[in-house]
């Protein structure tokens, strides 16, 4: 089923496949800026903007990918209904993980204060995979439908419980976001912006490890949390 919604860009990206240590980290770095900033290809042309009919489509709209309703996420999911909604204000949900690899969890109306007002380098963001354990959060399941794109699932047939995770629930200020990561079981997800932007970086699988860590542009004693 894929992402189930983010409400504020979460960053993520995904590298394509895992480097093959030993080979690709011997390959010559490629020549990208040393001063972090990014170099746009000739040919790049930016998708058209997509017209929003309370259903996610198609590039420039010109295919629906759900014949269902209408989201209700698109009025839910804001970030003042989620400040207001009973039914979530108070849930605890994920928000990363302490040293020994134990979950974190905040209310959701406290995270949104903190999203507010936050200027740290590399926030915190939620990043939720089983809001659908709790009785309260789970509702978030009714906001929203799988486009029909995406109606085959494989790892439905094994099951709820033996199945790697498959859905989140995320929400970040500007500057939170994943690092560069490859999904569970190399698994491919989609991914629907409710609010907000989110930005993608992405890697074709032949690109060494060494340029896709960004070694080269950390300085010493600098904090890499956002890249790794």
């Amino acid at each position: 089923e894929g992402h189930g919604g983010a409400t504020h860009g979460d960053g993520d990206g995904d590298d394509g496949r895992a480097m093959d240590d030993g080979q690709e980290e011997k390959k010559e770095d490629a020549e990208f800026p040393r001063d972090g900033r990014s170099r746009v290809r000739s040919d790049y042309r930016p998708l058209p903007d997509v017209p929003t009919d309370g259903r996610p489509s198609a590039a420039g709209g010109v295919a629906a990918i759900s014949k269902h309703r209408p989201w209700p996420a698109l009025e839910n999911w804001t970030l003042a209904s989620l400040a207001s909604s009973p039914h979530l204000r108070d849930r605890p949900l994920k928000c990363g993980e302490d040293d020994d690899g134990g979950t974190l969890r905040v209310k959701l109306k406290h995270f949104l204060q903190y999203l507010s007002s936050n200027v740290d380098d590399s926030p915190l963001y939620i990043f939720d995979a089983t809001f659908d354990e709790d009785k309260y959060a789970k509702r978030l399941l009714e906001d929203y439908t799988v486009p029909d794109y995406f109606d085959e699932d494989l790892f439905g047939l094994v099951g709820e419980k033996r199945r790697p995770p498959y859905r989140w629930f995320l929400v970040g200020p500007e500057r939170s976001g994943t690092t560069v990561h490859v999904d569970p079981l190399g698994t491919s997800a989609w991914n629907t912006l409710v609010v907000g932007v989110k930005r993608w970086v992405l890697f074709p699988p032949h690109v060494p490890k060494s340029v896709v860590k960004g070694r080269r542009l950390t300085l010493p004693g600098e904090d890499d949390e956002a890249i790794h």
